[in-house]
């Protein structure tokens, strides 16, 4: 049966998955003329993504720093899973550890390595140290580059399925398991024991909506048609139909891009610590139920207080009628 705390597990899991799939298809604008399109890719595209990938590892410390303790929260929730394993985490979540390093070392043999060939420009070298007649170019490099988000986002994708097919058998089993306990209980015909949720759950919910259509209209708003204006080069027009007088230029459109990025992290991060705070309070209710059950279960189990006459009360009885008689 499934627990709270596993399921914080598995939330640990998740979410760094789906945010590495999330970096990935960023990059598939860049990696779909060079792998996928049955055009031949114009000499621009790849003059796009090698400033791209430039960019990227010029990027702060900070973000790199970030990507890593990320990458450590996934594997330190796969490593959690694996602690005194049942059947279901051997196979499941085995699998999708074997997966995981899979990418990590895809990550560190072929994106970190092809990141500084790139920034440097020195293509042409070998790219084995062991295997010198292999020689890379600049365009072939690239092209490594892009099949290794390939092989990363079908990595994650794997790691995605199988825990959501842990998640659906582990609801198959506490489904039959539920049936047979009702069983028992119309046999015996006691009320089946039913777990009961607070309202908190519920208003738990109605902010993560909130919160993700906050995320949407921000999307919809400033993103969509910031990239327009930027696709266009139309700058200098009015940035709302409503509001003439607000004229965005260059700079200013491209801020206003960076600052909606900002704030849907900051939503996205908010849904999380909401997820992360519902966790909680179910983790909470249910330890306070499991203790008021074990309670109840204690005192059924009690054996009332008879009190009990022993041997030397019934000889005193014999006594006493020998004497009478």
């Amino acid at each position: 049966m499934p627990s709270s705390a596993g399921s914080f597990v598995t939330f640990l899991i998740v979410c760094p998955t789906s945010f590495f799939l999330g970096i990935i298809f960023s990059m598939f604008p860049y990696d779909y003329p060079i792998l996928w399109s049955t055009k031949p890719t114009p000499s621009d595209y790849y003059t796009f993504l090698e400033t791209h990938l430039k960019f990227m590892h010029a990027s702060p410390p900070l973000i790199p720093r970030i990507l890593h303790i990320v990458m450590f929260l996934g594997l330190a929730g796969l490593i959690a899973k694996l602690y005194k394993p049942s059947e279901s985490n051997m196979l499941f979540d085995g699998a999708s550890l074997v997966l995981y390093m899979c990418g990590v070392i895809v990550y560190i043999a072929n994106v970190v390595k092809g990141l500084r060939i790139v920034s440097s420009g020195e293509y042409g070298v070998p790219y084995m140290d062991d295997e010198p007649d292999q020689v890379l170019g600049r365009e072939d490099s690239l092209k490594v580059m892009a099949a290794s988000n390939t092989i990363l986002a079908l990595v994650l994708v794997g790691v995605l399925v199988l825990q959501a097919g842990q998640w659906y058998a582990e609801r198959k089993e506490q489904q039959d398991a539920d049936a047979l306990s009702k069983k028992e209980n119309e046999a015996k015909k006691e009320p089946p024991k039913v777990a009961r949720q607070g309202s908190s759950s519920a208003s738990s919910k109605k902010k993560h909506l909130v919160l993700y259509m906050c995320g949407v209209i921000v999307y919809i708003a400033n993103v969509v048609k910031g990239l327009r204006i930027v696709s266009s080069g139309e700058y200098g027009v009015p940035y709302m139909d409503d509001e003439p007088d607000q004229v965005l230029g260059r700079e200013d459109s491209l801020k206003v891009m960076a600052a909606s990025n900002t704030i849907l992290a900051l939503v996205l991060v908010g849904v999380l610590v909401l997820q992360a705070g519902q966790w909680y309070a179910e983790r909470k209710e249910q330890q306070d139920a499991d203790a008021l059950s074990k309670k109840e279960n204690e005192a059924k189990k009690e054996p009332p207080k008879v009190a009990r006459q022993g041997s030397s009360s019934a000889s005193s009885k014999k006594k006493h009628i020998f004497v009478t008689g």
